[in-house]
């Protein structure tokens, strides 16, 4: 069973892999875990600019399109959820589950 505190460090490794791996060109702001569900199958954790986490700035938000990270409870795999999958009302973690992304595909 993966633990909440796991759950946020593979989501951390993950985005500093994703932020190493982008092009030069490409500015993205540095993303942090902003908070950690826990559901059925895992943990749904949300992810924005760490600049906005630090200091609450509304302007520093990413509003829209960093998305969510689902980590599976058992296997501890990672997968990368976008913001109007984890919005769509009356869908579960389970579904959400089926539909996601493994994040390593989401760059």
């Amino acid at each position: 069973m993966i633990t909440r505190d796991r759950a946020v460090e593979l989501v951390e490794a993950q985005l500093a892999r994703q932020r190493e791996e982008s092009p030069a060109e490409w500015s993205f702001p540095e993303l942090a875990v902003a908070g950690a569900q826990e559901h059925e199958v895992g943990w749904l954790l949300a992810v924005d600019s760490a600049e906005y986490l630090r200091t609450g700035d509304l302007r520093l938000r990413t509003t829209g399109w960093c998305g969510t990270y689902l980590v599976d409870r058992f296997d501890g795999s990672v997968h990368w959820l976008s913001r109007s999958r984890t919005r769509t009302t009356g869908r579960s973690a389970t579904s959400a589950r089926s539909r996601a992304a493994p994040a390593s595909t989401r760059w």
